[in-house]
């Protein structure tokens, strides 16, 4: 299905924490997609009604870096209808020719999200960034 490298690195964003939370462990592809199942998304939804509104930082989100690439795939979830619901934040290179062409070409990282994603398809997508597809991951982010 993709390869076992350990060459992704992550953070996690916990919505009682101002703080970013930076594990120092690299993941590989399978822990990767284990993580993101079984990761506790209805629960911390849940407990965020006891907390105060000023006192929430984040909605609970996971975001994966390729070390190699520099590219990295975020998930997030809200609440919706009792079930969480998932968006997703692919940041990759983008090279640009500024001023309308005439300078050189720069390369500047770019972020794509995209809302309303049930867990299972969420997943879809994260098979694709740990395999490299970008191409085809690049084109179901941009689809409106």
């Amino acid at each position: 299905m993709y390869n076992i490298r350990n060459d992704l690195q992550y953070s996690i964003c916990h919505p009682d924490k101002s703080e970013i939370e930076y594990p120092e462990k690299e993941l590989n592809s399978y822990e990767v997609i284990e993580l993101i199942k079984y990761y506790s998304w209805l629960e911390i939804l849940k407990s965020m009604d006891n907390i105060p509104d000023e006192k929430i930082y984040y909605s609970p989100s996971l975001d994966f870096e390729n070390l190699i690439d520099k590219r990295s795939l975020g998930i997030t979830a809200t609440l919706e209808n009792g079930k969480p619901e998932f968006s997703l934040w692919y940041n990759r290179p983008v090279k640009t020719r500024p001023l309308f062409g005439l300078l050189a070409e720069k390369t500047k990282m770019k972020v794509t999200d995209k809302w309303g994603f049930n867990l299972d398809k969420a997943i879809e997508y994260y098979h694709l960034f740990l395999n490299r597809n970008y191409e085809k991951l690049e084109r179901l982010m941009t689809i409106k």
